[in-house]
């Protein structure tokens, strides 16, 4: 346990690294909720922004001002969509209309054939900035078959379920499967794959 922090050095650790943070309570461990208010954008005055410690030292400062990042970078017309697409996933192609980051857009895999609605923020911005790809062959390509098979008998329950999972909100969660009707996720093996 010699690796814990004192409250000073969890705050000067934060001044360094995100200079634009303000602190509003002490830090007690790396697993008790920090109070946050950023300096730029306001977010976190009001008690709204309250992430786990480690959380904070691990992620990329402000939630809200890097959705409004994130969504900067993402204005743009159907012909630039297409383009940035075609070098960062050749194999889809885009079959849909383009209308904004979050807003759904079909799309078809040329390699396994699926047809899909993915948000355009997930496909470019998923997977810690790598974007998704398609659902099928990435689900297939990085999953184990223990999570697949998991995967496949929960579809049959929940025809709405989702794997590999990218949420945009200010926790930035991905899940191994994800049930939207329900609003439940599931995460296999999650403390063994992240404590490893």
């Amino acid at each position: 346990m010699g690796n814990k922090r004192t409250p000073e050095e969890f705050s000067k650790i934060i001044a360094e690294r995100f200079p634009d943070i303000k602190l509003l309570n002490d830090y007690t461990n790396s697993n008790t909720q920090v109070q946050c208010e950023c300096l730029v954008c306001g977010y976190g005055k009001n008690g709204e922004w309250t992430p786990r410690a480690y959380r904070l030292l691990s992620g990329k400062g402000c939630p809200n001002c890097l959705k409004r990042q994130i969504s900067e970078k993402m204005r743009m017309s159907q012909d630039e969509f297409i383009n940035r697409m075609y070098k960062q996933h050749p194999t889809i192609k885009v079959i849909g209309q383009y209308a904004g980051s979050n807003k759904p857009v079909a799309c078809h895999c040329e390699i396994c054939g699926t047809d899909w609605n993915p948000k355009p923020i997930n496909l470019l911005y998923g997977n810690h900035g790598k974007g998704n790809g398609c659902k099928v062959c990435r689900a297939i390509s990085e999953t184990s078959f223990p999570e697949q098979a998991i995967y496949f008998y929960i579809r049959q329950v929940f025809p709405d379920s989702l794997n590999n999972y990218c949420d945009f909100s200010p926790t930035g969660m991905e899940l191994d499967i994800f049930i939207p009707s329900i609003k439940t996720g599931i995460e296999y093996d999650g403390i063994v794959w992240h404590r490893g």
